[in-house]
C-alpha cells in the first residue's frame, strides 16, 4: 500500500513538473512569435516609408527634367531670361 501511494506521488510529480517544463516552454514560444510580429510590422512600416521616398524621388526627377524646372534654374542661377520678359531693378 505505502509503495502504490509513493509510486502515485512520484508520478504526480512527474506529471507536475511536466507541465511546468511544457508551459514554461510555451511561454518562450509566445515571446518570439510576439517579437516576430513586432519585426515584421516594423519591416512593414519601413517599406512604406521607403515606397513613399521612392515615389517623391521619382516626382522630383521628373520635375527636374521638364522645361519648367530647366528655366527656373537658367533664371535664378545663371540670370536668363525669356524674350518678352520684363525686368525690374531696384533703385538706388
Amino acid at each position: 500500500m505505502r509503495q502504490n501511494r509513493r509510486t502515485i506521488v512520484i508520478l504526480i510529480i512527474f506529471v507536475v513538473l511536466l507541465m511546468a517544463i511544457t508551459l514554461g516552454a510555451s511561454h518562450g514560444q509566445r515571446m518570439r512569435l510576439r517579437a516576430g510580429e513586432e519585426q515584421i510590422r516594423s519591416l512593414q512600416q519601413q517599406t512604406e516609408r521607403e515606397k513613399a521616398r521612392s515615389e517623391e524621388i521619382r516626382k522630383t526627377e521628373e520635375y527636374m527634367q521638364s522645361d519648367e524646372y530647366i528655366e527656373q534654374v537658367a533664371k535664378d542661377k545663371l540670370g536668363l531670361i525669356r524674350d518678352g520678359d520684363i525686368i525690374f531693378k531696384e533703385s538706388e
